[in-house]
């Protein structure tokens, strides 16, 4: 009987090289750390756990069966193979209770977690600074979310057990024996690789590598050797740094174009030239990397699973990032420099992404002028590119962060200029990404008036007198928002923060009047109109009081002012808006006084009748009634005279 033609054909092995250790090993461990974290139901939940009992049944009855075997025949033909297959089963049972135990592993990582963010949401996140009402308004506008005196919050705390590791101690006495009983097995390429393996899992780095030397030195035609190749150009990379051997034996890999390390191994080929300060190399080889997997039908079938397509892709990106690093070192090379190298080696379709990323790296290493210089290359490269707005926020950040604020201003306007609807750019583009840009411009104005303004405030407080210039250059710039984005949700309170610096520093009343008013016009009411309005009829008044001097010996029918229809706008809002204010008639009288001074009678006539008929009891009321009839009389409404003089 030949018991190992039981498991050497039967399902319940399958390949054996395939499982136990390989390219794909560690994946399938990693895959671990999130064992069973599906969402599924309780009845596919159940059917789950019975076929792992079940193959886990099978692999326990298969293990005990071959040691009887291998008891009661120790040396037989086949004791070299159901060594192996035992070995084999062996760790894939050291790898199912792996799983197991990481299974509960992350479910108490997953308490914890929890625990965590439930008393994270405790604590009370401070308010972003930014410029603050002032006048009335000012005192609406504290934060009701405080912690009280004295209140400490007390960190979570959750133990979490220890990471559970994987033992392959069972399998590797078995390599061992293989290996020193049985020399001349068939398959003993197969077992220093696996033992290799297993000894790499442990951290016995030095007796891994030995294991796969033996490969390279005893196996010329092994089907391991790019692996084995891999494993001793890793240690030549890492432990000795010696990257003139690591790229030697990186190449070794490269003579097996269809192992899946081949990508890996190119990609550290072109790390190694870098390492060796061959510059062109390197990024000649990073570009080849770029390159991998472009035609479908000359992947290979590892490239082609879901898992292969995210390798390759993290794979590619990781490239990209070292050959932009490439171009970062080189002070004395730009943007156009990158551009025309790749070019010139072929990776010209590539070099957008090269420069755009080259961009974001000046950009997060503070290197503010490369940074603007990367990013206006691209513009010029094609400034119809859906990114373009993107690459023209970031020269104005860029500016933003030098501290260059007029610069950082200007260029913010030529994006609104340049990329909103109705442009050429916007005409070529989604409706959804001009929509995208839209906000994006919105924002980055809304903003950057803010902080002009906060900024004024800050130099206000510590010089102790108003910079007209800071609160000016404020001004303009809410006023450019306004102007561009006048339906925008935020128009509102940036509207009454214009109002403010007019009304409280610049002392331009009109403006301020103007700026308060578009905030009483708007709906719905909200919590700054009452003070808009109140403020808006301050500033036209002050408006008229300042230019009363130029209107003396001006017939009285042309001293209404513009500004005096605009006050009354801002009291008949008032006045519908706000009914119940007491000081509503008094407000109302004054101004209806204005157009009867003006001769515009029948607007007088509309304020004092708001009086008579809303506000009776008013101390006005009487002397309302008064002034409705002699408006009349004077606008000669001898009709409507009859009609007041009766109530």
């Amino acid at each position: 009987m030949c018991l190992g033609c039981t498991f050497l054909g039967g399902s319940l092995l399958g390949p054996a090289t395939a499982r136990a250790g390989g390219e794909y090993e560690e994946a399938r461990l990693n895959a671990g750390k999130n064992a069973r974290d599906l969402a599924v139901s309780s009845q596919i939940e159940a059917l789950l756990l019975k076929k792992e009992r079940e193959v886990e049944g099978r692999r326990r009855a298969g293990i005990a069966l071959i040691e009887t075997y291998l008891r009661e025949h120790p040396n037989t033909p086949e004791t070299a193979e159901l060594l192996f297959q035992l070995a084999e089963l062996r760790w894939e049972q050291s790898k199912a209770d792996f799983l197991a135990q990481m299974s509960g592993y992350n479910a108490a990582l997953d308490r914890c977690a929890k625990e965590k963010e439930a008393g994270d949401k405790s604590k009370t996140a401070s308010e972003p600074e930014g410029p603050r009402l002032e006048g009335s308004a000012a005192n609406k506008n504290t934060s009701k979310s405080k912690k009280a005196p004295g209140e400490t919050f007390e960190p979570v705390r959750c133990k979490v057990p220890d990471a559970p590791q994987l033992d392959l101690a069972t399998s590797q006495v078995l390599y061992r024996r293989l290996l020193d009983d049985h020399p001349r097995f068939r398959k003993i390429d197969a077992v220093l690789y696996l033992y290799g393996f297993s000894l790499r899992q442990d951290g016995k780095a030095d007796e891994s590598l030995a294991q796969f030397k033996r490969i390279i030195e005893e196996h010329p035609r092994s089907r391991f050797r790019p692996d084995a190749w891999m494993a001793v150009a890793e240690a030549r990379f890492y432990s000795d740094s010696d990257y003139k051997g690591a790229l030697a034996g990186y190449e070794e890999v490269l003579k097996f174009p269809d192992s899946p390390l081949y990508d890996l191994a190119l990609f550290k080929t072109a790390w190694c030239f870098w390492k060796l300060g061959e510059s062109d190399m390197a990024a000649r080889r990073f570009k080849e990397v770029l390159d991998l997997g472009q035609v479908k039908a000359g992947a290979r079938a590892d490239q082609l699973t879901e898992a292969g397509r995210k390798r390759l892709a993290e794979l590619k990106d990781e490239a990209l990032d070292y050959l932009v690093q490439i171009f970062t070192e080189d002070e004395k090379k730009g943007a156009k420099d990158a551009y025309e190298f790749l070019s010139s080696i072929g990776g010209a379709s590539y070099s957008r992404k090269v420069i755009a990323r080259l961009a974001d790296t000046f950009f997060a290493q503070s290197r503010y002028d490369r940074a603007i210089e990367a990013a206006r290359f691209l513009i010029e490269l094609d400034p119809l590119d859906p990114d373009a707005p993107e690459r023209q926020r970031q020269v104005a950040l860029a500016y933003r962060e030098k501290d260059d604020n007029k610069s950082a201003v200007r260029e913010l306007r030529k994006l609104a200029d340049t990329y909103l609807d109705g442009g050429e750019w916007a005409k070529g583009q989604s409706k959804d990404t001009v929509a995208k840009t839209r906000q994006m411009v919105a924002t980055l104005l809304r903003d950057q008036a803010k902080n002009l303004h906060a900024d004024a405030q800050h130099v206000e407080i510590y010089q102790k007198k108003i910079d007209l210039e800071r609160y000016g250059r404020a001004a303009e710039a809410y006023a450019f928002y306004l102007a561009k984005f006048p339906d925008d949700p935020s128009a509102v309170e940036v509207s009454y923060l214009l109002g403010d610096i007019h009304f409280l520093k610049t002392r331009d009343n009109e403006k301020a009047g103007d700026a308060y008013l578009f905030v009483g016009r708007s709906k719905p009411v909200g919590k700054l109109h009452k003070d808009a309005l109140l403020n808006a009829i301050t500033a036209f008044e002050r408006e008229r009081q300042e230019k009363r001097p130029q209107l003396q010996g001006v017939p009285a029918a042309q001293t209404l002012l513009p500004s005096d229809k605009k006050m009354g706008e801002a009291i008949d809002l008032y006045a519908t808006l706000f009914p119940t204010d007491p000081e509503i008639a008094g407000i109302l009288y004054k101004n209806g006084e204005l157009f009867y001074d003006a001769g515009d009678y029948d607007e007088a006539t509309k304020r004092f009748g708001l009086i008579v008929e809303k506000y009776p009891k008013s101390p006005a009321a009487q002397d309302a009634g008064n002034k409705i009839l002699e408006s009349l009389n004077k606008a000669k409404d001898y009709e409507n005279v009859e009609s007041w003089a009766r109530r």
